[in-house]
């Protein structure tokens, strides 16, 4: 039981990855341009890569204003996948806690 409440305690307070954290990915030699915007309320970190085969790959990360990473999508051959959801993670977490009490208590 402490270990889910510890994953739902980090899910919920910290902020597993910053803003800043990504910007020391530019020394990397895969990694061509990051860019920092606001919108919808969010700090949204794109960033633009390519593999060895020289096929570009688009990363979207969306933080909320206390830096702590929400959404991250990666944009590779016309297919969108979403990589990361806070919220996602945070209810399967929830989701699993709860059948465990329930197995528990029965």
């Amino acid at each position: 039981m402490n270990n889910f409440i510890n994953q739902i305690y980090g899910l919920t307070n910290i902020a597993l990855l910053t803003p800043q954290n990504l910007v020391e990915n530019i020394q990397l030699d895969n990694y061509l341009e990051i860019k920092y915007f606001t919108k919808n309320n969010e700090i949204v970190c794109e960033m633009l890569t390519e593999d060895e085969d020289k096929e570009k790959a688009v990363y979207l990360y969306y933080f909320n204003m206390k830096n702590q990473l929400q959404r991250a999508y990666a944009e590779y051959r016309n297919e969108n996948i979403e990589i990361f959801n806070r919220g996602k993670e945070l209810e399967c977490l929830l989701a699993e806690y709860d059948d465990a009490m329930k197995s528990s208590i029965a």
